[in-house]
């Protein structure tokens, strides 16, 4: 199959990243009771030169082209893959993203609907040198949730015992964690949602001893210096320490996590006297800690995060 070869392709034609908005123009645009799928897309035609530049064969069917699938969505749970054309839903065509929204705005939630779609396999004809690209028809039915629902189904909950705090975070921060990274936490109590902490997390085999973060994202700089007992250590494998701190709620942990989530490129640099350790977020981990973000807002309307 040929998916890897046309989804990079797909992404190099789209590599002109729109103008992300502000942190505050995002919380007030914020609709969770639309309906979502769990798909990134982007338009035919801005894939299509570069693709026919490389040889590939395209389909004549005008759709969207799928860059991203969701974990813990309904498109990833019908079978929706990377480098899909979305041609229609519901036997109407969507050529462009903003189509493909339209549709979806018009169809209640938890209501099945039918999505087609072409996808590339690979095919390789005895003796040739190159394979060439043919399009599949597939055809399968979506069920959309809401933006609230989709996030809060990727989040699974901690409670503390002791204390009685609540945190919930994303399913696949316990994996994430056993490699340097960065992740949010939604946390509460018995009466209400307390906001957005953010979790600095160095893994490695030698120890950084660090005392100060330098987070770059996007044009957003900061520095934080943290004090060497607030700093936790551990050696959790005989090849590997770990050195992580948690900024608690507040403005600043929500707007950081932002644009963290959103940045072209994320850049944390845990810093040492005598040494550092740079660490560019993953696309993963964006993907985590914005879905953390909406989450939050789900939360926080629908109140008591413990009932």
């Amino acid at each position: 199959m040929a998916v890897s070869a046309v989804y990079l392709l797909v992404l190099a034609a789209c590599a002109q990243i729109p103008v992300k908005p502000s942190f505050d123009e995002f919380v007030r645009s914020l609709d969770l009771d639309r309906p979502v799928i769990g798909v990134q897309v982007v338009s035919r035609d801005q894939a299509a030169p570069l693709l026919r530049s490389k040889g590939f064969v395209l389909p004549r069917r005008k759709g969207v082209w799928v860059v991203d699938v969701d974990d813990y969505s309904p498109a990833k749970k019908a079978g929706i893959q990377v480098a899909d054309l979305l041609v229609s839903v519901n036997r109407s065509p969507v050529p462009t993203p903003e189509e493909l929204r339209s549709l979806l705005r018009e169809i209640k939630v938890g209501s099945p609907v039918e999505v087609v779609f072409l996808r590339p396999e690979e095919r390789r004809k005895k003796g040739a040198k190159r394979a060439s690209v043919v399009w599949r028809r597939g055809r399968v039915k979506v069920s959309p949730v809401t933006l609230g629902e989709f996030a809060l189904a990727g989040m699974v909950r901690r409670d503390d015992p002791i204390t009685g705090a609540v945190a919930y975070v994303h399913r696949d921060t316990a994996a994430a964690g056993v490699t340097t990274t960065v992740y949010a936490a939604v946390l509460g109590g018995e009466d209400e949602v307390a906001g957005i902490s953010l979790t600095f997390k160095y893994v490695g085999r030698d120890w950084v001893f660090w005392t100060e973060l330098h987070i770059k994202a996007g044009p957003k700089v900061w520095k934080l210096t943290v004090p060497y007992r607030d700093v936790k250590r551990d050696v959790v494998a005989a090849d590997r320490v770990w050195e992580w701190y948690t900024l608690g709620p507040s403005d600043r942990a929500l707007q950081m996590a932002y644009s963290l989530a959103t940045a072209d490129r994320a850049l944390v640099r845990f810093a040492g006297d005598k040494s550092y350790h740079d660490h560019a977020l993953s696309r993963d981990e964006q993907k985590r800690l914005l879905r953390t973000l909406i989450a939050y807002y789900a939360l926080l309307r629908r109140g008591n995060p413990t009932e």
